[in-house]
């Protein structure tokens, strides 16, 4: 239909789009049917309906649905798509779907979804029949499209991730923080169990107003499920409280004594009453969960009663991984006390999680404690083995009985969708620990001999997905920690490479889209960029380092106010910063133009390229001799670790400062140029782009 017939008609160009996604994509405009014979046709429509903003960028989309192909055909093909689109929206009545060279837009007040009317009624506290009627609903999201693209199916699989997570924590603050309610906490019950079937809460919720309604046996068989799947699933029993449950079941003991005439208001969750001697003791209350205390987890550094011992590196290795694993989990913020005791947090519990390892017949065991830091009660010991065969069954341990103790819940599905068995192959995930440790030190010799221990992986298990992802991360930040030696297109393409083949590996991974989306920002692709910033974000939006990391994303490749905003949400969830957190909020400080707080923060890192934004702050900032004194410094430490192959003269160090970061704007660039030569390096001419 031509635009000036479609003008002519305005009651049919004026028609809606509804978008059915959480299936096989299907469109209808009215009540007819768009038809789109190219599935990429069909999952560039449905990931325009699914765009928070309904503007994508056709560098965006092309690298979504043609990533294996060469730029010009990527392009063509794209461009065959959305004439596609356009076309067949046009005929059925819908115009609000275009594009200009650079991005697509849709009219997304003008589409309708399924998925936005499930998570609009979660959101209202109300659950949409489709979670009633469908089990594991949003892992149909485009069912059927999945591998059209190598990347567009590692992206479906974290927006699934990341929207079921949205729904079951909406879902879980309709039966945990309302009263009960009847059907309304009924039907979200029965949705939470549809969504993770492992939901112990749901289940004990579900059980009781089953049993209020005199259906003892429904709520037995509700249990029974439950019992089958951990046992068959998870080779574990049902928490002691959902236990002591059908106990009070079984023994006819009634659930809530409630006078006559007065509508039941008890909460669903009937908290475990503590041992003092074994648990914290904690006030009651009654404000909703969102208002209570926070839960603060230490982590002291762990020790081998040995110190010549063969598993020391073993050790530390564990205590990287357990705190990488128990950021991810929203019950709790974790403080790593290696970097210092930090700063009180108000309104919170602290408790102090220490561990040591003993060898007992050549063989390493672990002895975690748990603390209450405030009273000094110890609330938990146990011996566990810290060996590679038994790592998994460990960290599921640790966290099952922190959340035990600490009166938190956290479903055996969940846990098991967070601590994932690292490897089948444990020679491959030993010699990976090794060299994470190596590349902790970042020093030239440990890096490189890092660098070809994680090849060495790679080329005897090539599906190992942490190795490629350490290797990307390396290979395309390898400059900063070796001064003089200068950014390649030949390194960032590798690194881009080793970071696509993780986040295939393991789509969920954050520290996977975390790498690769730097390795775009290297390449100057930015939109590809910051769509894997975001997916990360949302993957884990609980990890300090993420959101440091995203921060500094934000201040070179998008927007400096957002990069203030997430500098200090990181600096919130991290009461006892590590350097290189401090030198990314120095880095963020100049781009937003605080350069008191950029020149502090630069001085409580270590590596020797802050040093130079301190030099740059400290100019910018009025203080001309401190500046001076910091760009002599910044001297002396490059030339002491100088690695180029060309004299390292102010000339030179200069040269690779500016060359060091993926600037998005030249006028970052500048500012940055004009801050050295204000505290007195020379003037050097190197593209900012370059």
């Amino acid at each position: 239909m031509s635009v000036s017939a479609r003008m002519a008609s305005p009651s049919l160009a004026g028609q809606r789009l509804t978008a059915s996604l959480l299936g096989p994509a299907q469109f209808l405009c009215g009540r007819k049917v768009v038809t789109l014979t190219n599935r990429k046709s069909r999952a560039l429509l449905a990931c325009m309906c699914l765009s928070q903003s309904g503007v994508e960028s056709r560098e965006r989309m092309a690298g979504l649905l043609w990533g294996d192909a060469e730029g010009d055909k990527a392009k063509a093909s794209l461009r065959q798509a959305i004439y596609e689109v356009r076309s067949r929206l046009e005929a059925a009545g819908f115009d609000g779907f275009s594009g200009d060279n650079l991005s697509l837009h849709i009219d997304l007040s003008r589409v309708a979804t399924d998925l936005n009317d499930v998570t609009t009624a979660v959101a209202e506290s109300r659950v949409h029949p489709l979670l009633l009627e469908n089990e594991r609903l949003i892992e149909g999201l485009l069912q059927g499209l999945d591998d059209i693209d190598p990347g567009f199916e590692s992206w479906i699989v974290a927006r699934r991730e990341v929207i079921g997570r949205n729904i079951i924590r909406a879902l879980e603050n309709i039966v945990q923080t309302g009263p009960l309610r009847g059907a309304q906490v009924k039907d979200a019950a029965r949705a939470l169990l549809n969504l993770d079937p492992t939901h112990e809460k749901a289940v004990r919720a579900l059980m009781r107003i089953l049993t209020d309604e005199g259906d003892n046996a429904g709520a037995l068989k509700v249990y029974k499920r439950l019992w089958d799947l951990l046992d068959e699933d998870f080779d574990i029993e049902p928490s002691e409280e959902t236990q002591r449950l059908v106990a009070e079941i079984k023994l006819a003991e009634p659930m809530v004594i409630a006078h006559a005439g007065v509508p039941v208001t008890t909460k669903i969750d009937v908290v475990r009453p503590f041992d003092a001697t074994q648990a914290p003791t904690k006030p009651a209350q009654s404000q909703p969960p969102e208002a209570s205390p926070r839960i603060v987890l230490a982590i002291a550094k762990f020790e081998m009663a040995s110190s010549s011992s063969e598993h020391g590196y073993i050790l530390q290795a564990f205590r990287r991984e357990m705190i990488s694993q128990l950021v991810r989990f929203r019950e709790w913020m974790v403080r790593d006390l290696a970097f210092g005791a930090g700063s009180e947090v108000p309104n919170s519990s602290e408790y102090l999680l220490e561990a040591t390892a003993l060898e007992q017949n050549g063989a390493a065991r672990i002895v975690v404690t748990l603390m209450d830091a405030q009273t000094g009660d110890y609330l938990w010991s146990e011996r566990l083995p810290v060996e590679l065969d038994a790592w998994y069954e460990t960290l599921h341990e640790i966290v099952r009985r922190l959340a035990s103790q600490l009166n938190v819940y956290i479903s055996a599905g969940r846990l098991s969708a967070i601590v994932r068995q690292p490897s089948a192959n444990l020679r491959a995930y030993d010699m990976w620990l090794k060299a994470q440790t190596r590349l902790f030190n970042w020093s030239p010799e440990e890096g490189h001999a890092a660098e070809d221990l994680l090849k060495r992986i790679i080329s005897e298990v090539p599906d190992f997905a942490p190795a490629y992802s350490s290797l990307a991360s390396f290979s395309g930040n390898v400059h900063f920690y070796h001064p003089g030696f200068m950014r390649t297109l030949e390194r960032h393409r590798y690194a881009r490479e080793y970071a696509i083949q993780a986040v295939r590996l393991d789509p969920i991974d954050s520290r996977g889209h975390l790498s690769l989306g730097w390795a775009e920002a290297f390449l100057g692709q930015f939109e590809e960029a910051n769509a894997h910033h975001a997916l990360a974000l949302e993957l884990n939006d609980s990890d300090p380092w993420i959101l440091t990391s995203l921060a500094i994303s934000d201040a070179f490749c998008r927007d400096a106010g957002d990069a203030a905003r997430l500098c200090s949400l990181a600096f919130d969830a991290s009461p006892s910063p590590s350097p290189s957190q401090w030198g990314y909020r120095a880095q963020v400080g100049y781009v937003c133009q605080d350069y008191a707080d950029a020149a502090t923060s630069a001085s409580l890192s270590t590596a020797v390229h802050y040093i130079g934004w301190k030099a740059a702050a400290l100019a910018r900032s009025g203080e001309t001799e401190q500046a001076r004194q910091a760009l002599s410094q910044f001297y002396a430490s490059a030339r002491a670790r100088w690695y180029g192959t060309s004299q390292a003269t102010p000339e030179a160090i200069v040269q690779w400062f500016l060359h060091l970061h993926p600037l998005n704007r030249r006028r970052t660039w500048q500012d940055l140029r004009e801050g050295l030569e204000l505290a007195g390096a020379p003037r050097v001419e190197v593209p900012f782009f370059d």
